[in-house]
């Protein structure tokens, strides 16, 4: 595998060792991939929130201090750990020209990564560099370079079934080949994540509103339990 997508995935944690064990095999053309993806349902409309172009992606992935997520781990890889994880906003603080927020890892084993507004995308720190990790606009098969490397697209999925509940305004995150895929919904954050032999899904959270808000904060929370 190459060695700029590991270091680029190393940067979301245990998206580095889904990376590497999509790469290990092509499936066979009717063999399905990965594991069973959470329940879709028809989606009315995309997120609400809007650039001049179409909708924005910081809408996915609220960014405030002490935001929580937590998370059910099923299967395995070398940095996913079975079982519960919670994520958690730890910190906000200006590194490298841009208010920079950490959230912790939300596999069991992998390592904090630390994201930023950039007008309507929100871009994560690579070896020193900010790069476009959830770009704008929100289009189906929107496609933009995070790395010379590494290329991502949107599909649009609507309604998304997890333990935590059903939301709309679901999109997923893919790269070239199609080989993972990461969920996204609007004013909730990341959902799901789906690979060969790993599942992730979202079991509860806990977000105030970030900085897209314009002061117009709030606070949200799901815990079906």
């Amino acid at each position: 595998m190459r060695r700029r997508s590991r270091l680029v995935l190393a940067a979301f944690g245990a998206l580095a060792a889904l990376e590497a064990s999509c790469k290990t095999r092509a499936p066979a053309p009717d063999e399905p991939v990965g594991m069973p993806m959470p329940a879709l349902v028809s989606d009315p409309a995309p997120v609400a929130a809007e650039t001049d172009t179409g909708p924005a992606a910081t809408a996915l992935l609220p960014l405030a201090v002490e935001n929580t997520w937590k998370y059910r781990v099923t299967g395995q890889s070398s940095v996913c750990i079975p079982g519960e994880h919670t994520r958690t906003v730890t910190s906000a603080q200006p590194l490298a020209g841009r208010l920079a927020f950490e959230l912790s890892g939300f596999c069991g084993a992998d390592l904090p990564v630390k994201l930023a507004l950039d007008g309507s995308q929100i871009v994560a720190l690579d070896e020193g560099q900010w790069r476009s990790a959830l770009a704008s606009p929100l289009e189906e098969q929107h496609a933009w370079d995070f790395s010379p490397t590494l290329s991502y697209h949107w599909h649009h999925i609507g309604w998304v079934h997890v333990p935590a509940g059903t939301f709309g305004g679901c999109w997923e995150r893919l790269p070239e080949d199609n080989s993972w895929s990461q969920t996204y919904c609007a004013d909730v954050g990341m959902v799901a994540l789906s690979g060969p032999d790993l599942l992730v899904e979202l079991e509860s959270y806990r977000v105030t509103e970030g900085p897209r808000a314009s002061g117009n904060e709030h606070a949200s929370a799901h815990d079906p339990g």
